[in-house]
């Protein structure tokens, strides 16, 4: 492998600005999830109104979501959960 093919694969190694990334243990294996720092800030006012911590919540959207990967899976339950509060 040359230099420039490392260069490039460094570049995707590294977080994108503004991304918050947390190691949680997901049936049974540490799984890195990177989001902004609004998506976690309402995953904790969601966890806090529905009476969960905010790893029991992004378990339960990671055993009940279709969407993949994990990242828009969360993102999408965000939205849809206060979209639905405006019905």
């Amino acid at each position: 492998m040359n230099d420039a093919n490392q260069d490039d694969e460094d570049e995707f190694d590294e977080p994108l600005p503004g991304l918050i990334t947390r190691i949680l243990v997901l049936e049974g294996e540490e799984t890195e999830l990177s989001l902004e720092s609004a998506f976690w800030d309402a995953l904790m006012m969601i966890a806090d109104e529905v009476g969960k911590s905010v790893a029991a919540l992004i378990e339960e959207i990671n055993d009940t979501s279709d969407a993949y990967p994990l990242s828009s899976a969360v993102r999408l339950f965000a939205f849809d959960y206060y979209r639905r509060r405006r019905v």
